[in-house]
């Protein structure tokens, strides 16, 4: 009788842990699938950062940020007068939903969504950018040198005959509609191939959008044969969240900010979406720079100038 009972509660156990197993893995994550996550991104670590050339609103309910840490770091610099505008990209929207990107769409307008294609949140994302009144780019999958994953479903590589480039541009166009510009997303072997290259400039400037060069490996021909074609473009000087979302990390790129003093260009600073630590890591940057004196602009803003000037 006892070895029975014993049987029966350990099938009993066995079950229930079972369903509550089903049931954890079938409730859903404002998070980008783990896969995804920072080590399968191209991070470069040997890219130069500069080799070439309002504060965020207040949400209720939810904790102060702390900035302890931040304003106790010793910077290379103290005086933001000569420091240069900075445009925040924030890459990978279109994989969440829910309240992490509600929560990214309650930042400072003049952040930028980058927002990849063919993806379950690419249409909301797109729609969440515009009813906040902020920019939005095509955050474009490309061909990545020994990547762990694909770029996506579908991505622009090396071999690609003219009109498939151009058709899927014009796909990825249809799905974000207001983008005013495209960046890269992975892209290493992409970016580097000049041919390829120039058919996605050309393409972008005939639809009138930017390209914003993310620098994803030394070797990109894309900031400098835009500049050759003569398009505007611009390119990634910091990553925010490489190589993590600590307060030490993110005091060094503040302090990095001091590299760029008495330039003219903004600092075009890149994070992602990942998930809530990436969106805390973001705000707590953004009101060190605020109350240090450091402006933030829009990409809109910063090309209007640039278009401004060019005509003058």
């Amino acid at each position: 009788m006892g070895k029975n009972l014993s049987a029966v509660l350990t099938l009993t156990l066995t079950v229930l842990l079972i369903g509550l197993t089903a049931c954890k893995k079938s409730e859903p994550s404002n998070d980008v699938p783990q896969a995804l996550l920072p080590d399968s991104y191209e991070y470069p670590s040997d890219v130069p950062s500069d080799s070439v050339i309002t504060e965020p609103e207040s949400v209720v309910g939810q904790p102060k940020q702390d900035l302890s840490s931040l304003k106790q770091f010793k910077y290379s610099w103290t005086d933001s007068d000569d420091i240069p505008p900075v445009i925040v990209i924030v890459d990978d929207f279109g994989y969440s939903g829910g309240s992490l990107l509600q929560g990214f769409a309650e930042l400072p307008r003049e952040i930028v969504f980058a927002i990849l294609p063919d993806l379950p949140f690419t249409a909301r994302s797109a729609q969440i950018a515009a009813e906040t009144g902020r920019d939005a780019i095509i955050h474009v999958p490309m061909e990545a040198a020994g990547a762990k994953i694909s770029p996506g479903k579908r991505y622009l590589k090396s071999g690609q005959d003219e009109q498939t480039v151009k058709d899927m541009l014009d796909s990825f166009i249809t799905q974000i509609p207001k983008a005013i510009a495209a960046n890269n997303h992975m892209g290493s072997t992409a970016t580097s191939n000049r041919e390829l290259m120039t058919t996605v400039l050309n393409h972008l400037n005939d639809k009138g959008l930017y390209f914003v060069d993310s620098v994803t490996t030394g070797s990109t021909v894309g900031y400098n044969l835009a500049h050759t074609l003569g398009y505007k473009s611009i390119r990634r000087n910091i990553f925010l969240d490489v190589p993590d979302n600590s307060d030490a990390t993110l005091a060094q790129r503040i302090s990095d900010l001091g590299r760029y003093k008495g330039r003219k260009e903004p600092v075009i600073i890149i994070t992602h979406c990942h998930n809530q630590s990436k969106l805390d890591a973001l705000k707590k940057f953004l009101k060190q720079i605020d109350e240090m004196g450091v402006q933030l602009t829009s990409l809109s803003r910063y090309y209007g100038s640039m278009a401004l000037a060019a005509n003058q």
